[in-house]
C-alpha cells in the first residue's frame, strides 16, 4: 500500500509529506514500532527521497514518547508529537472518552493540585503529564517540561520538530481556552516548533463552529 501511495505522489516532494501511522497506542511496542518505522523510512526513500517524512512516537503521538524514537534519520524526516495536555481541560465532557462524564467542566489554569483531585473522578489515563514528576505549575513552564525532552532529542538528532495536533474541545470556557492556546503557542515559538491546529471546523474542535464565534478573531491572532 505504501509503495502504491508513494509512487503516486512521488513528483510532489514540495506539496505531499508522508507518515506511516496515526497515533500508535501501546507504549510496551515502542520497540516493534523503531523497527517497522525503521523499514518504511528505508523502503520510502527508495521511491521519495526528497519528500518529508513525518514519524511520531507511541502512546497516541504522546510528546514524552518521542525520544524513544530510534530511526535512520536524514535531512528530511521530521519528529512528530501531539499534545491535549493536560487532558482533563482539553478534553472535558468529550463524549467519545471512556468514563469522561458528559457534565464535567474545568477552567484553565488550575494548579497541579486542583487537577488532581479532580481528576478522581475520572480514569487515570487522563491524567497525563499532570501526575509526572518534577513538572512546574500549570502555564508555560508546565509545557517547557513535558517538551523538554522531545526537544532534546530533536536537537540531538538535528531533526525539525512538529505538533501535528493540539486544541481544546468546544465545550471548555472561551476565555481558557484563549489562555491555553496562549500558553501552549508561546513555548512552541520559543523552540520554533511546527503544528497544526486541531481542528478547523468540527469534530468538536473546530475554530469556525458557533462556540469560538465571540473569541474566533482573538483565537485567530493567537495562532
Amino acid at each position: 500500500l505504501w509503495e502504491q501511495i508513494a509512487e503516486e505522489f512521488k513528483d510532489y516532494p514540495d506539496q505531499v509529506a508522508f507518515e506511516p501511522l496515526n497515533e500508535v497506542v501501546l507504549m510496551e511496542v515502542a520497540d516493534a514500532w523503531n523497527e517497522l518505522a525503521g523499514r518504511w523510512i528505508r523502503m520510502m526513500r527508495t521511491i521519495v527521497p526528497d519528500s518529508w517524512l513525518v514519524i511520531g512516537g507511541v502512546c497516541y503521538n504522546n510528546v514524552l514518547s518521542v525520544p524513544l524514537l530510534d530511526l535512520p534519520i536524514d535531512e528530511k524526516v521530521v519528529y512528530n508529537f501531539h499534545c491535549y495536555e493536560p487532558m482533563i481541560f482539553t478534553h472535558q465532557g468529550a463524549y467519545w472518552v471512556e468514563q469522561m462524564p458528559s457534565d464535567f467542566r474545568i477552567g484553565y489554569p488550575k494548579t497541579l493540585g486542583e487537577y488532581k483531585e479532580a481528576g478522581k473522578r475520572l480514569t487515570s489515563d487522563l491524567g497525563g503529564a499532570i501526575y509526572n514528576e518534577g513538572i512546574s505549575e500549570i502555564g508555560e513552564g508546565f509545557f517547557e517540561d513535558i517538551f523538554a525532552p522531545a526537544i532534546r532529542k530533536a536537537e540531538e538528532d538535528n531533526v525539525p520538530l512538529y505538533c501535528g495536533e493540539y486544541g481544546v474541545i468546544d465545550l471548555a470556557d472561551n476565555e481558557d481556552k484563549i489562555r491555553w492556546l496562549t500558553d501552549i503557542h508561546n513555548v512552541f515559538k520559543r523552540h520554533g516548533i511546527g503544528r497544526a491546529l486541531w481542528n478547523y471546523k468540527e469534530k468538536d474542535f473546530g475554530m469556525q463552529d458557533e462556540s469560538f464565534a465571540s473569541i474566533r478573531e482573538e483565537f485567530i491572532k493567537a495562532l
